[in-house]
């Protein structure tokens, strides 16, 4: 018995430190840095970049077939855990004893080796990472051949299963693919296609657009198309999917192309742009460092030498005079008129959200009885939700659901809204929230204030209204 006690005792430790580990900031700035070296990386955490996208290889992971080179992906996972960095990471690319040496631009000609590689890879670093895309640009031929049908039957569905079935709380995020309309590249004919075939779905859109004439024109293509072809926000609302974050997780501007300079005003003109919006709800500018290879790449806003271009100084600066965007905080004050949901609903659907849960929170504090409590409550335990649901794509899913049926029902609603009664599905959505939200470590305040509420979940009468609710305030 006691043998089997301190097994218990050793996997709900283990839970713990896997759920500890995991680090996903709110904040909307990110940066590509490939497999950076330490330096660079420090670079990275000098700026204040909460989030980086890394690549993690296959070919260059697995060269033949059970051996396997993961220091450098080892080395940069413990930096960003160390310096307090989120991680996006990109599975991609088939080593040649995985397709008869056909280019890591063809996938594997037995699914079952990438299945196991992404097995290998979630299971191993699940701890750190939680947001996982599947492949690079799948729309151009240099980085995928062999056309939708074969990336969508053995790439992107196997490995969403994997993901899926290791780390059911893992954040799927994709396409990725690359804004080009050329013929059998079209954007806007993959993205539609891919995401209505994914089998397991998508919880975060992300795309990749580059213009040289900078920032202004990039928003014009996510958010006004140009003739004959869809804005990228359209399509995404069109196929249903305009509930979900969008990423912009390349853009940028090479200095082989334009000036150091004009590269900077770029970045400036684009952070201006993104937070003037709040959208993309994430940024990752292309890239960190410039190749030492000339000829390669010019995109970084560090040369190749490490020392800094002047976007690196623009962007820094950008971050670090409190502009509202780069705010890693996503619970206020109480007084203020911010709240964390602004930094968990999709930019796509805040607009008709935030208002009235603002007028929600108004409403709670003007008298309502046991209004105050939830406030309160809310606003100091803010950070922590938010923190698990940044960890936990069910959690946040689910969080987002409610808020979003709470504003829906706030503007429509007929008669009294705290006399009208919740709908049953309301109230299973929150416990099956506070069941998911009480697996993680939590202070032991919180904890005993979500128990309760969970508790009042399965005691409220079958036509419980928000009065009920708000009432039970020492539950």
């Amino acid at each position: 018995m006691m043998k089997r006690c301190f097994s218990l005792c050793c996997v709900w430790l283990g839970l713990a430190a896997t759920l500890l580990a995991a680090n996903a900031s709110p904040s909307p700035y990110g940066l590509n840095v490939h497999l950076a070296d330490n330096a660079g990386l420090k670079r990275v955490v000098e700026a204040g970049i909460a989030w980086i996208r890394i690549d993690i290889n296959w070919n260059n992971c697995e060269p033949r077939k059970g051996v396997l080179q993961l220091a450098e992906v080892d080395r940069v996972v413990a930096f960003a855990r160390k310096n307090g960095l989120s991680v996006l990471a990109v599975l991609a690319y088939t080593p040649g004893w995985a397709n008869n040496e056909r280019g890591i631009n063809y996938p594997a000609d037995q699914p079952a080796d990438w299945r196991n590689f992404v097995r290998m890879i979630v299971n191993r670093y699940q701890a750190d990472i939680k947001y996982w895309s599947i492949w690079n640009e799948p729309n151009v031929p240099d980085f995928f051949a062999s056309g939708k049908d074969a990336f969508m039957a053995q790439v992107w569905n196997p490995a969403a299963e994997v993901i899926r079935k290791q780390d059911p709380g893992a954040f799927i995020v994709g396409p990725d693919l690359a804004h080009l309309t050329s013929e059998g590249q079209e954007w806007f004919l993959w993205m539609k296609y891919i995401l209505l075939n994914s089998a397991s779905g998508f919880d975060i859109i992300s795309h990749h657009l580059y213009d040289s004439r900078g920032g202004q024109y990039v928003f014009e293509l996510l958010e006004t198309g140009e003739p004959l072809i869809p804005a990228v926000v359209d399509l995404v609302a069109e196929l249903g999917f305009s509930d979900r974050p969008f990423w912009l997780t390349e853009t940028g501007w090479s200095t082989r192309r334009t000036s150091e300079d004009v590269q900077a005003q770029n970045y400036l003109e684009t952070l201006q742009l993104r937070s003037s919006r709040g959208f993309p709800d994430k940024l990752f500018f292309y890239e960190l460092r410039d190749d030492l290879n000339p000829d390669i790449s010019s995109w970084g806003i560090l040369r190749s030498d490490g020392s800094a271009k002047p976007a690196y100084g623009v962007y820094r600066s950008f971050i670090s005079n409190g502009d509202p965007g780069g705010n890693t905080d996503p619970i206020p004050e109480e007084e203020s008129e911010d709240c964390y949901a602004e930094r968990l609903i999709p930019a796509t659907a805040r607009s008709q959200v935030i208002s009235p849960l603002r007028g929600l929170r108004r409403m709670l504090l003007s008298g309502v009885a046991g209004g105050r409590f939830w406030v309160e409550a809310y606003s100091h335990h803010g950070t922590e939700l938010a923190r698990i649901s940044l960890q936990d794509s069910r959690l946040f899913h689910t969080g987002n659901r409610l808020m979003r049926h709470l504003a829906f029902r706030l503007q429509c609603r007929q008669g009294d809204f705290w006399s009208t009664p919740l709908p049953p599905g309301l109230i299973a959505d929150a416990r099956h929230w506070l069941t998911a939200a009480l697996t993680y470590p939590l202070a032991d305040d919180l904890r005993r204030l979500l128990l309760r509420a969970q508790c009042l979940t399965r005691t409220l009468p079958a036509r419980a209204t928000p009065l009920d609710v708000v009432a039970h305030r020492r539950f």
